[in-house]
């Protein structure tokens, strides 16, 4: 199988390299022939039971069932090499389901060190005792606390300043640009302010020359009144 054969030559990294958590795989009877690929820091059965504890509309008639899951180091990178192997198989790039038989996801998990989980505990979970079921509780509280917990915290502390970095980066960029804009707004009413010099100056000129013209005009003709009656002779 092609994606057995190029498991090996996916390149993983990782800053949290302690991290131990589940990678799983369910499926549904009412979808045969895809299955959900994911993880969880949590264990296998708190995860079925938020799984189908929240349907929502369009929601499978059938519960989700899981497969087989595997307790790995480095789980995030574990399963990114997979969804990389699988991109060709994957339904939805922002969903986790794969159109791939059991038996060919199964051998990817085989290639991976870790821990298969055990679900023999979790058939036939109506007729547990109280005993049993606090037993099983407390081992699962117990699994829980031995991973790495305060990193994941530390993640989401993490995620949380980038997103609060990339908001004042957005607010930043608009405030420079709101200053761009009142910048180019003072440089054009500067300029029309100059522009609105430049025509009065022109105005009061025309009107200086119009002045004068008219001057001139006037002048003229009134040399031209006292002349007229010197040439006129009577009989």
């Amino acid at each position: 199988m092609s994606h057995i054969a190029d498991f090996a030559d996916v390149s993983v990294t990782n800053e949290n390299k302690d991290e131990y958590g589940y990678l799983y795989c369910v499926s549904n009877s009412s979808m045969p022939g895809i299955l959900n690929i994911g993880m969880t820091w949590m264990s296998i059965e708190k995860r079925l039971k938020d799984i189908n504890g929240t349907p929502g509309l369009w929601y499978p008639p059938t519960s989700y069932k899981c497969e087989f899951a595997k307790k790995v180091l480095n789980i995030e990178d574990k399963k990114n090499a997979i969804y990389k192997l699988l991109s060709k198989s994957r339904i939805n790039p922002i969903r986790k389901f794969f159109r791939i038989s059991i038996e060919d996801t199964r051998s990817l998990f085989d290639l991976m060190d870790g821990e298969y989980w055990d679900n023999g505990d979790v058939k036939d979970k109506e007729d547990e005792t109280d005993e049993a079921r606090e037993a099983r509780e407390a081992r699962e509280a117990d699994e829980c606390s031995n991973w790495n917990i305060p990193i994941i915290d530390e993640r989401f502390e993490k995620r949380k300043a980038d997103i609060k970095a990339t908001e004042k980066k957005m607010l930043d960029c608009l405030f420079q640009k709101s200053d761009e804009v009142s910048s180019n707004l003072n440089i054009v009413e500067a300029k029309l302010v100059e522009r609105r010099m430049e025509l009065k100056e022109i105005n009061e000129i025309i009107e200086k020359k119009k002045a004068e013209l008219i001057k001139l005009t006037g002048t003229t003709g009134a040399t031209g009144a006292t002349k007229n009656p010197q040439n006129i002779t009577e009989d």
